[in-house]
């Protein structure tokens, strides 16, 4: 098994470690949890940036940690930091002396959200990097299918559930300890226990709904906000109550919750108490004493008869939201679990190899996409399922024991061979980037612009001094605003379209760049040619054209028909010549 050679500037006490801390990015958890861990020292081999050639794996890569909203704070950083953007370029602009290597954006740590796989491109021509030169690391194993953008610019985009894997190896006791406390002779006092650090819409409604139905004293509860606003919570804490308030005015019969929201606001943190400081200081999510008790979090998991876990986000996406540690954290403590979060998270659960408990709980609201139904739903499962307990809490506890048991085995087994086998999947798709032709000729690509097979890549020949595009046969038209993305080496290009005829001024409005510009036109005996300059970075350019609203609408025979009744601009080819 070939290795990954992994870059770095410094080694430390803390690790292998760059220089791009700040402006959206931060150490690299994929690096800190699983490259520097023994059990997986063979997958890796570690190399200095100004030593690449002496690497001896196929591909290299530079890890850079990225952090929530990476994609607007760098961007600006970028763009006013000078100092910043010199240590960014010249650390990344090091890399491209070796072929083999890649940059490796790592957002593993965040929910991949839709912009942050459209910002990709924009980072690679912020810093002038070659964007298939870029590998994007998401947490979340739908990553791949998220976004066509990956597809479009030529970077590779690569998911897993990243939190399995650091909740496995930051958990090395708890399994070895999992006979000493076998779960048919757990005393469990409480109906539950939920853990909610900081404030986010659903936890906030969450607690007032536990309060309004007299569950809160019910189980073991935390819920940060006041002592945690200037640690943790400052930026979000106020949005994210408005938003609970929003989303609780969409609720039905939610008088009670109302009233319930004032107390629980104003009495936060609310009975199991958060040592804050300990929960956001370095790998304090794993941190087994992170409570103001002392007590560790384990105890009191293993003291619940459910988990009620509030994940990072409660969205309408089945692909950017998260599973963290909370959730296998339960799974490997062996505590029956409702997941608030994205829908379908259970699906994606069961998908990953593990059992849901849909025998003994209520898991109807996993498939629904409404914030607000979803979340009534998963309301109803807790008090139905708190009701069976207090009915017969033996007859439920023989009923997920299996269950609980069989995960149990599967977290302890099967994660270290999906480490392993995500590594591989790593290597495959950043080779299968290699040969997909992003880099072996210039190429035109279509993103809304032109009509027939979008998305489909109009590769370049070269001819008289030009790269020639047929953009299609018979002509293509556009009909709307689009986008086409020409794949070009850094530097000034000079881009030629043919359309078909017309008075220039009737002509589209073209941007490059996202930079309006006025190119030239000149007429031929049957089209109007169209040329402007337009500088490549990143390893592309694009071409937005947005056509005039006075044209008629309505198609005769495309290429022949009088402008003034055709309705859209056909495009016949694109000629591509380096100034």
């Amino acid at each position: 098994m070939s290795t990954i050679g992994i870059a770095y500037e410094k080694k430390t006490g803390g690790g292998h470690i760059n220089s791009i801390v700040g402006g959206g990015f931060y150490k690299s958890p994929f690096v800190e949890y699983v490259v520097e861990n023994e059990n997986y020292s063979d997958l890796f081999e570690f190399i200095h940036v100004d030593n690449l050639e002496e690497a001896t794996s196929e591909i290299i890569l530079l890890p850079i940690g990225a952090y929530v909203n990476f994609d607007t704070v760098s961007a600006a950083e970028l763009y006013k930091n000078q100092e910043f953007f010199r240590r960014v370029y010249g650390l990344l602009h090091k890399m491209l002396r070796d072929p083999r290597a890649y940059v490796l954006i790592n957002l593993s740590w965040e929910c991949t959200h839709i912009q942050y796989l459209s910002y990709i491109p924009k980072f690679a021509q912020l810093v002038d990097f070659p964007v298939d030169r870029i590998v994007f690391l998401g947490n979340n194993s739908a990553t791949t299918i998220m976004s066509d953008k990956a597809q479009v610019y030529g970077y590779t985009a690569v998911g897993a559930w990243f939190f399995e894997f650091y909740t496995h190896i930051m958990h090395q006791k708890e399994m070895t300890e999992i006979g000493d406390f076998p779960l048919a002779s757990l005393q469990r006092s409480r109906m539950y226990i939920s853990l909610n650090r900081r404030v986010r819409r659903h936890r906030v409604l969450l607690a007032s709904y536990l309060q309004a139905r007299g569950l809160l004293e019910r189980g073991h509860f935390s819920f940060g906000g006041k002592d945690a606003a200037e640690i943790d919570n400052a930026h979000i804490r106020q949005n994210e109550i408005n938003a609970a308030l929003t989303l609780a005015m969409q609720l039905h019969n939610r008088t009670d919750i109302d009233q319930s929201l004032g107390h629980i606001l104003n009495n936060e943190p609310y009975v199991l108490d958060v040592n804050f400081q300990a929960a956001y200081s370095d790998r304090g999510i794993f941190n087994e004493k992170v409570l103001s008790t002392g007590n560790d979090i384990k105890n009191y998991f293993r003291d619940s008869h459910f988990a009620i876990i509030t994940e990072t986000d409660f969205g309408t996406s089945d692909y950017d939201f998260l599973l963290t540690e909370k959730t296998y954290k339960a799974i490997l403590l062996g505590v029956p679990f409702i997941v608030l979060s994205g829908p379908y998270s259970l699906a994606a659960l069961r998908m990953s190899g593990y059992e849901t408990y849909d025998s003994v709980i209520d898991e109807r609201y996993d498939t629904i996409r409404s914030p607000q139904h979803r979340f009534a739903a998963a309301m109803n499962s807790i008090e139905e399922t708190v009701a069976k307990i207090d009915l017969d809490a033996n007859a439920y506890i023989n009923a997920i024991i299996p269950i609980a048991q069989r995960n149990q085995a599967r977290f302890i087994a099967l994660v270290p061979q999906k480490i392993r086998n995500f590594v591989e999947e790593l290597k495959d798709r950043i080779k299968r980037a290699e040969t997909a032709g992003y880099r072996s000729f210039p190429g035109m690509l279509s993103d809304g612009a032109l009509s027939g097979d979008l998305g489909e890549v109009i590769p370049a020949r070269f001819d008289d001094g030009f790269y020639q595009f047929e953009v299609a046969f018979g002509g293509r038209w556009c009909r709307e605003q689009g986008v086409l993305t020409i794949w070009a080496e850094s530097g000034i290009w000079e881009l030629t379209l043919l359309i078909n005829k017309m008075p220039p001024d009737h002509a589209p409005t073209f941007y490059i760049n996202d930079r309006r510009t006025v190119p030239t036109f000149s007429m031929t005996e049957d089209r109007l040619e169209v040329k402007f300059q337009a500088e490549a970075r990143g390893g592309f350019f694009t071409v937005k054209i947005v056509p005039r609203s006075t044209f008629i609408p309505g198609l005769d025979q495309p290429g022949t028909a009088d402008y003034r009744s055709l309705g859209a601009y056909v495009f016949n080819m694109g000629k591509l010549r380096r100034l």
